[in-house]
């Protein structure tokens, strides 16, 4: 799936993008299309709010969606004292006819790619300890994927006749990087690989783990039933010659 960042020079490329037919969705379509000077737009944000927005395009270069991320003050809960930096994601949205695309396993979809990006940068560029975000309450589809990747329903908020929902989830880093998403083993206990913020390491999955093989997991599943194994018990891993090394220790 390729990544672009966001700039007015997209601004053709978006200019037609779709996320559907909702009353919630419009906002989203708009956000990204809207010129700099729309207080209620990416580029406004860009310029404004520290956002970084990108743009996600499919294997076929078509654009999926996009997502964005900027840094702000927020206080977490209700008895929370003082307010903490967190990392927001402002707006993040599918186009409309690739809602549930591509068919397969769902953790392979455009939206749940784009979520993980999108996680995976905040970890790799705010040093905060949550992520937050604000979902319109009739949008189920949205609650269901942020519930997937750990984010908890906080506060409910108003604007006009709408509810709002607030969620949050901790940012979970290992030795300073984030588990973002792992391919599960053929067996527990074997060493395997994982991809943590675009490098390469080593993990070994908990005996307990429910997950049939060959699926792909979320951070906070991943984080739930993996740890990091420590240099000095594997060497230096670099590639399958070392992986089978590193196989061959743990079996």
């Amino acid at each position: 799936m390729e990544v672009k960042r966001f700039n007015e020079s997209h601004l053709d490329e978006v200019h037609s993008f779709y996320c559907g037919p909702e009353p919630y969705s419009k906002p989203l379509s708009d956000w990204i299309k809207a010129p700099v000077s729309n207080p209620q737009s990416a580029l406004h944000s860009i310029r404004h709010r520290q956002t970084t927005a990108w743009l996600y395009y499919t294997e076929g270069g078509d654009l999926a969606g996009y997502g964005s991320l900027a840094l702000a003050r927020a206080n977490l809960a209700p008895r929370s004292d003082p307010s903490a930096d967190v990392a927001v994601i402002p707006m993040l949205a599918l186009r409309f006819d690739l809602r549930g695309k591509p068919e397969g396993p769902k953790e392979m979809r455009y939206s749940r790619r784009i979520m993980r990006h999108v996680i995976e940068e905040a970890a790799h560029r705010l040093a905060t300890r949550y992520i937050v975000l604000v979902v319109d309450r009739r949008n189920f589809r949205a609650h269901r994927l942020y519930r997937e990747f750990g984010f908890k329903a906080f506060r409910a908020t108003y604007h006009g006749d709408y509810e709002y929902i607030k969620m949050r989830r901790r940012i979970i880093r290992s030795r300073g990087t984030s588990i973002v998403a792992m391919r599960i083993p053929v067996e527990p206990g074997q060493l395997r690989t994982a991809f943590v913020l675009g490098r390469t390491t080593v993990v070994r999955v908990h005996r307990s783990f429910p997950h049939p093989p060959g699926s792909w997991l979320c951070q906070e599943e991943a984080t739930r039933y993996y740890f990091d194994l420590h240099e000095s018990e594997i060497g230096e891993f670099v590639g399958p010659a070392a992986q089978e090394n590193a196989e061959s220790r743990g079996n």
